[in-house]
């Protein structure tokens, strides 16, 4: 999972830059992956803290009924995501 969360922190201060359209679509489903793996670790650990990033980030980055920004509004964002994404892959509380 370290390794899940790693990437997904670094595909959102990636998605800073400007890349083609199709990685977006990419990074939403890696999001969903992440949030979905850390959503069934979280429980099984009972760390109901990481819902504050699971829930709000599967609704903003979901690949199907996400929500839908202008590339100006998404930075904050990503970077907040990115930083979240990388203290879990940090996180000893979420990887035994």
């Amino acid at each position: 999972m370290k390794t899940l969360y790693l990437t997904t922190g670094i595909a959102n201060l990636l998605a800073l830059l400007p890349l083609p359209y199709g990685y977006y679509g990419l990074l939403r489903w890696l999001v969903t992956v992440a949030c979905v793996a850390m959503w069934f670790q979280a429980v099984d650990e009972g760390k109901r803290a990481w819902f504050l990033l699971i829930i709000p980030a599967l609704a903003l980055w979901n690949p199907f009924f996400g929500a839908t920004m202008a590339r100006s509004e998404w930075l904050l964002l990503n970077i907040a995501a990115g930083v979240a994404f990388l203290a879990a892959s940090r996180s000893e509380s979420l990887h035994r």
